[in-house]
């Protein structure tokens, strides 16, 4: 999409008139966790999820803070165990360091 507005200098037409550029990056988390839910929302990789969760360590600089945010979001989608208490974990873990700015 980037690549499309900066060619055109204007969004697709497929999004409609009333949608700013501004509230789709705003939104972009929400859109990019919906999708994978709808796409790969299966109980069958819940653990698969759940280890990717469990080896990243919420201090580390190699997970980011959105790969960290779609993994607890999709593994809450399954409705795995415990899945608050990760949550809580990475909003204690944005509360400390506040988030960081998406650049796209």
């Amino acid at each position: 999409m980037i690549r499309y507005i900066i060619a055109n200098n204007s969004l697709p037409a497929s999004i409609p008139a009333n949608i700013s550029l501004e509230n789709i990056l705003l939104n972009m988390p929400y859109h990019m966790q919906h999708s994978l839910n709808m796409h790969l929302g299966t109980k069958k990789l819940q653990m698969v999820v759940l280890d990717k969760i469990s080896k990243s360590n919420y201090d580390d600089s190699s997970t980011s803070e959105i790969e960290t945010f779609l993994s607890i979001a999709l593994y809450s989608d399954f409705h795995g165990d415990n899945f608050d208490k990760y949550l809580r974990k990475f909003i204690k873990m944005l509360n400390r360091s506040g988030p960081k700015l998406l650049v796209i």
